[in-house]
């Protein structure tokens, strides 16, 4: 995975998933508020994927039918997954 666009794509997942610091507000519990940002519709993760799969749109690879590759390849670093 090191080295592949699934790999860091996978890093920035972690982070925001489990790195991140969640604060109490008014509101929410610290808990609470990590909850929401994992499963809001527009997160870190979902800007991360958005941001490699327009960096990888444009090699004109079949990822069936390509090995894992480097961060750049555009299947993510998986056979048979695209953007």
């Amino acid at each position: 995975m090191r080295g592949t666009a699934w790999g860091a794509w996978q890093a920035v997942v972690t982070y925001n998933d489990h790195g991140m610091t969640s604060r109490t507000t008014r509101t929410s519990t610290a808990a609470e508020t990590r909850f929401e940002r994992i499963l809001g519709g527009e997160n870190i993760g979902s800007r991360a994927l958005a941001l490699l799969s327009q960096v990888t749109a444009g090699e004109g690879r079949c990822p069936a039918d390509q090995p894992p590759g480097p961060v750049g390849s555009s299947h993510f670093g998986m056979p048979g997954v695209s953007p």
